[in-house]
């Protein structure tokens, strides 16, 4: 029983870590919570990142969509997987 504790305690230290890292990541503004202001800079941040990624290939844009948990259809213009991208951060 004690092992089973143990590994839950490591378990759980674990995502509190991960947890941790990625508040400090979201909160631009670094105040402790998350408003509207981290999401305004969040959508600055990834914005500029599209703006990029006008100039990669139709594999590195579809890269891109994957890392969102978007599937681009690479049948597509570059133009249209761009503004499929641009979409979901209006």
């Amino acid at each position: 029983m004690e092992t089973l504790t143990n590994t839950i305690k490591a378990i759980f230290l674990k995502v509190a870590a991960v947890v941790s890292s990625l508040f400090s990541s979201l909160d631009k503004n670094n105040d402790g919570k998350l408003d509207e202001a981290d999401f305004d800079a969040i959508k600055a941040e990834v914005k500029a990142d599209l703006k990029k990624l006008e100039r990669k290939t139709k594999a590195d844009i579809e890269a891109a969509g994957k890392k969102l948990g978007v599937d681009l259809d690479k049948r597509l213009t570059k133009s249209k997987m761009l503004s499929q991208l641009k979409d979901l951060v209006k």
